[in-house]
């Protein structure tokens, strides 16, 4: 009996250490952090079952445990885990106010960007085109057989007679056979030729053939306001290039001058135009 004592309490005694030892290891990954709240409670349940009242209270005392995790928890984990998702609500149809807003504004958008588009073309780009179409009507290359020049210089006269050439030439108001032209004529500018004037205004005329308006204009300039046979003829031709170049005022200005001057060149034609524009 007395071997029989002391071997139940030696079995006791070990027992008690490795409960010992392994709380000691709970309590080492609770302070690390690592325990969870479940484990915790887990911990308080198997002391409160396996060990005496007495040991249990003195366990108890050793562990530094907050209020909160001696009391039954009254949500259970599964509800708190499903508390902390986030709310994911299904999107709900656009109003049909919501849908009328959007659609206004998507219909002012378009209107903001096709409005300026339709004023730049009536406003800008038609009347533009209009005048265009005038200038094909009203112009006619100015015929350089009927203001022969007497060039001494060989050289210079045979410059001449070749840009006079490509000049008379030229199809019917097309761009890059009167530019041809205009360039060769330009090339006696730097030469001392007899009669300057006479090389700006056909330079100016071949200009406009070419849809150069601003060009045209620089050298047509220079002989509407010379004492030259040719600046009746300037003026019709510079009505033209600043018809051409949208410029409709200056056009009208210099038309009305054609026609307020008795037996000017192209009087007819002007008035014919002036009318027109108005």
């Amino acid at each position: 009996m007395a071997n029989q004592k002391k071997y139940a309490n030696f079995d006791a005694s070990i027992t008690m250490r490795h409960v010992e030892h392994e709380i000691d290891k709970i309590l080492d990954r609770y302070l690390e952090g690592v325990l969870t709240t479940d484990e915790v409670r887990v911990l308080h349940r198997q002391l409160d079952d396996d060990l005496p009242s007495g040991d249990v209270q003195a366990v108890l005392d050793r562990i530094e445990l907050p209020a909160d995790l001696l009391e039954q928890p009254t949500v259970s984990v599964q509800t708190k885990a499903y508390q902390r998702r986030p709310a994911y609500r299904l999107a709900t149809p656009p109003s049909a106010a919501r849908l009328r807003l959007s659609a206004m504004y998507g219909t002012l958008t378009l209107l903001l960007f096709i409005i300026p588009c339709v004023l730049y073309v009536f406003c800008y780009v038609w009347p533009l085109r209009q005048q265009q179409k005038m200038v094909e009507q009203y112009f006619t290359p100015y015929n350089a057989a009927s203001y022969p020049i007497n060039i001494e210089d060989a050289a210079i006269a045979t410059t001449w007679q070749t840009a006079v050439f490509k000049y008379n030439n030229a199809a019917q108001y097309n761009a890059a056979d009167y530019l041809t032209a205009a360039h060769t004529f330009e090339t006696l500018l730097a030469q001392p030729f007899e009669d300057i004037y006479a090389l700006h205004f056909y330079i100016g005329v071949s200009y406009i053939a070419a849809h150069q308006p601003s060009n045209a204009l620089a050298h047509l300039a220079q002989v509407s306001t010379a004492v030259t046979p040719l600046r009746q003829q300037a003026l019709w031709y510079m009505a033209l290039a600043y018809l051409q170049n949208n410029n409709r005022v200056s056009a009208k200005n210099v038309l009305q001058q054609i026609v307020s001057t008795p037996n000017a060149y192209r009087q007819q034609e002007a008035k014919s135009l002036l009318a027109k524009l108005g």
